[in-house]
């Protein structure tokens, strides 16, 4: 039998549509007010996104939260102003506003190296999905940090992070399947 140290935790995804907002100006920003987060998700890693097609999203950005819930961390400048960059600049297209979403990867029963490890992955595929990815720190292939982590994610079909097929709600599967294609994989 393998020990606990080797056997990978499958860890949940849920993405949510987030509500937006409009400015006087007719500038799109997130409804912060009313965010949308899966309950009984209070750490872990988020993905912003934007809505590319009906078989994957745009990812925008990829952070994470290990000393304060989603909804704590989405209420920080910092968080608005990557959003509001996303919908207001990079997303926006004269012909139509973006749908704003964000995925969130269940961190409860991870480690902080196992998260950070995680988020490092992850911050890879995204950038190979959209060069003009928010993240500055994770990027390059000279990043130091912890590069691994024994997890799968439930929904992901095959590759490093290939969850189990028989675990999670439909909508996490569902989620977990979208997020692996938002990232590179499968059919686009």
């Amino acid at each position: 039998m393998l020990s606990d140290q080797i056997r990978p935790k499958y860890v949940r995804t849920e993405i949510y549509q987030q509500p937006l907002a409009s400015r006087k100006s007719g500038a799109m920003r997130m409804d912060y007010g009313n965010l949308q987060t899966p309950p009984g998700y209070n750490i872990g890693i988020y993905i912003l996104m934007t809505q590319c097609s009906d078989k994957r999203h745009m990812p925008w950005y990829v952070g994470k939260t290990v000393d304060q819930n989603f909804g704590d961390r989405f209420s920080q400048d910092d968080s608005m102003l990557k959003a509001d960059d996303i919908l207001q600049e990079k997303a926006w297209k004269p012909s139509r506003h973006p749908k704003m979403f964000i995925a969130f990867i269940d961190g409860t029963k991870m480690s902080r190296d196992e998260i950070d490890g995680l988020e490092s992955l992850l911050i890879k595929d995204a950038k190979r999905m959209n060069p003009s990815l928010l993240n500055k720190k994770k990027t390059s292939d000279k990043h130091r940090g912890i590069t691994h982590t024994c997890v799968g994610i439930i929904g992901f079909r095959n590759g490093e992070l290939k969850g189990v097929l028989n675990q999670g709600t439909e909508k996490q599967k569902r989620d977990g399947e979208m997020l692996w294609r938002t990232l590179g994989h499968g059919d686009q």
